[in-house]
């Protein structure tokens, strides 16, 4: 699994395929203390046990599903927001769409993720195993996998965070899962590209395992807007 981030989905504003999930609000604070991990760090032994017992229950969390539906909010590094909707179904498809004026969808269909401009009637392919889509799709979810680096865990009262690496290119940028505390419900990512530029997705009206199209993971320039 690798967690690249290449310049044309930095350009995308990507922001780990633009997912997250949220039914009840996530507290501002809780959001704002999300920052780009510093440096690897494993968890003190005062937090050891804490930070694992998260992770246990996000693990749990993100393999008791398959499908999601969801709006979501982007912030870019830029300070630019966009808004769109959100489809997963597990493992390899995702759909990011991009709500007018942004002329943007990203669609991964098993094997790629493929970035489209409608504007400039311009795709991308990417292989889905070198951007951060590749670990939201993936089948199941283990925080132990031997390819990914952990590099980070921060909490408060209402929610926690667990920050992800690739453990063979840690200087390509990182991953962070936000998730609330009761229940445990994934309700944000941050992306954190090799310059340091740090892109959030915030999810709201998150429906999980919803009947979808199979055709949502379909790249087709020609089918008019989801």
């Amino acid at each position: 699994m690798s967690l690249r981030l290449p310049g044309t989905l930095r350009r995308a504003a990507l922001a780990a395929g633009a997912l997250a999930v949220i039914a009840t609000a996530l507290p501002e604070a809780a959001l704002a203390q999300q920052k780009p991990a510093a440096a690897p760090a494993k968890a003190p032994n005062v937090a050891a046990a804490e930070a694992r017992r998260d992770m246990d229950r996000a693990e749990a969390y993100l393999n008791g599903f398959r499908r999601m539906k969801a709006h979501f909010t982007q912030v870019a590094a830029d300070g630019s927001t966009s808004e769109g909707t959100f489809y997963l179904s597990r493992p390899g498809r995702l759909r990011v769409d991009y709500d007018p004026p942004v002329d943007q969808l990203l669609v991964a269909n098993g094997a790629q993720l493929i970035h489209y401009d409608r504007k400039l009637d311009q795709p991308s392919y990417i292989p889905l195993s070198q951007t951060p889509a590749g670990l939201l799709t993936r089948e199941t979810f283990d925080f132990d996998d031997p390819l990914l680096e952990f590099a980070g865990y921060e909490r408060d009262a209402n929610a926690f965070a667990i920050t992800l690496r690739d453990a063979k290119n840690p200087d390509l940028g990182s991953l962070a899962l936000v998730f609330t505390d009761n229940p445990v419900q994934l309700r944000q990512w941050v992306v954190t590209d090799p310059q340091r530029g740090v892109t959030r997705v915030t999810l709201t009206d998150v429906k999980l395992d919803p009947t979808l199209d199979s055709d949502l993971f379909v790249f087709n320039r020609f089918a008019p807007k989801k």
